[in-house]
């Protein structure tokens, strides 16, 4: 997972303009915390979506993955698919191959 400079800001707390120092996000340990922590915030907000009707239940792993890679217009569809398709395929196709090579 890659945390960018804005998302790190923003779960630090620390407001646009403020000089920060974003070498602890070569660290993988915080990189994929953080990166975990906005992951969950958009299966969490895709569910609610999901719940309140706005959005098919069947795509909530796929938008939420798209929103993660393109903000929180990533899950836009265009001709009918979401924008970042071809990501979330990426993410899925290799989830899929490291669930073959330990045997699951």
């Amino acid at each position: 997972m890659q945390v960018m400079g804005y998302n790190a800001r923003r779960l630090a707390g620390v407001p646009e303009g403020t000089p920060m120092n974003f070498g602890w996000l070569f660290l993988p340990i915080i990189n994929i915390a953080l990166g975990l922590r906005i992951l969950t915030a958009e299966l969490r907000q895709v569910a609610r979506e999901i719940g309140d009707g706005k959005a098919p239940a069947h795509q909530h792993v796929e938008r939420a993955l798209a929103r993660y890679n393109g903000g929180p217009t990533g899950d836009d569809t265009v001709n009918g698919d979401i924008r970042l398709r071809k990501y979330v395929e990426r993410v899925i196709d290799h989830s899929r191959r490291v669930k073959l090579a330990r045997g699951r």
